[in-house]
């Protein structure tokens, strides 16, 4: 993320034993005979200053991949906060 900013991921559904599960299947609208995985989740955004960690926005949400996750995060936080914020590239150190 952004520098001094954290996101936290976790997954809201409790499956079988009580054991955290980060989606569910459901039938494809479009395509009848294929299964897709949607992923539940919380989502955090944290601002680390120093030695405090204060949070900017927090909400639950659904998308088909943690990478579309993360991109509808984003765009969210944003609208909220108005703090435009993006993900490390591959590579970088936070």
């Amino acid at each position: 993320m952004t520098e001094k900013y954290i996101m936290r991921i976790t997954p809201i559904r409790r499956g079988p034993g009580g054991f955290a599960e980060w989606g569910t299947y459901r039938p494809n609208n479009e395509q009848i005979e294929v299964i897709q995985f949607i992923i539940h989740a919380h989502v955090e955004i944290i601002q680390q200053i120093v030695d405090i960690r204060e949070q900017v926005a927090t909400f639950t949400m659904q998308a088909e991949s943690i990478k579309r996750l993360i991109q509808k995060s984003l765009h969210i936080q944003l609208e909220t906060t108005g703090k435009m914020l993006v993900p490390l590239k591959k590579g970088m150190k936070a």
